[in-house]
């Protein structure tokens, strides 16, 4: 369970981007971390309010198909861009386009040895559309992934 409310989020989302606190300030008036109010805005912006539900049951299934699925080629670019060029951390570029750190970590290897063709996606052969029935399929019958 997550120790901050729906509400508290939503007020904090409010006072950065309408009244334009800055991170620090968002979360020292709300009794958050910095990287919480990054994440919290960073979903807003993402999903809406659904985004800042607490758990992962909540969502529909066509929430955890956007959220879970792979990262463009665009989200891949911008959050290089965001570790090498403007010099946030590896954990504020993921939180900022919505990733694992790891995953940014990997992004940016890939990028400094190969160049924009290493962020390429070369692996899925399942499309959008199978991904959202196993989902589907799983939400109703509470089946897991492995059976």
């Amino acid at each position: 369970m997550s120790k901050h409310t729906l509400e508290t989020k939503l007020k904090a989302v409010d006072f950065y981007i309408n009244k334009q606190y800055s991170y620090k300030e968002t979360a020292e008036l709300h009794g958050a971390n910095t990287s919480d109010v990054i994440q919290w805005v960073a979903l807003f912006k993402k999903h809406g309010k659904e985004g800042l539900q607490s758990t992962y049951t909540k969502y529909s299934a066509e929430f955890k198909m956007v959220f879970m699925s792979k990262h463009t080629l665009e989200t891949k670019l911008k959050a290089v861009d965001f570790y090498i060029n403007k010099q946030y951390s590896y954990k504020e570029t993921a939180e900022l386009h919505g990733a694992n750190t790891s995953d940014v970590i990997q992004w940016v290897a890939l990028f400094k040895k190969h160049g924009k063709e290493g962020l390429q996606s070369t692996y899925t052969k399942y499309s959008a559309e199978f991904k959202m029935d196993v989902l589907t399929y799983i939400e109703k019958t509470g089946a897991s992934i492995r059976e």
